[in-house]
């Protein structure tokens, strides 16, 4: 069981030291439910997504640069920024946001998503 915790960890600080891949993580995923979405005819327009930036670090700003050119081109989602994650969380489970994203100092992650 530690050898396969070791390899674990091993990958795991290979994946949060590579911003491109950190990146490709959340950019991918959003580029495939736009092309699914379109694919099964529903056109996602405007959809509220709070960009979380606590570290205002350079993969924040890579971040914040890539979810503002998807607003300005295809307009699928519109990036509001925030400074609080648990803000953030809240106004998605109230229906304010449709997502949210933590460019935090640990890495990028997703942290909720309205699917409904």
């Amino acid at each position: 069981m530690n050898r396969m915790m070791a390899i674990v960890e091993r990958e795991m600080r290979k994946f949060f030291r590579s911003p491109a891949l950190m990146l490709a993580s959340m950019i991918f995923p959003l580029v495939q439910l736009i092309i699914l979405g379109n694919a099964f005819g529903g056109k996602i327009r405007d959809a509220k997504v709070a960009i979380v930036d606590q570290d205002g670090g350079p993969q924040a700003l890579r971040v914040k640069e890539a979810f503002d050119s998807v607003r300005a081109n295809i307009r699928t989602f519109v990036p509001i920024p925030y400074n609080d994650e648990k803000k953030a969380v809240e106004d998605v489970r109230n229906g304010k946001l449709q997502g949210a994203a933590d460019t935090g100092a640990d890495g990028m992650a997703l942290l909720v998503a309205d699917c409904g």
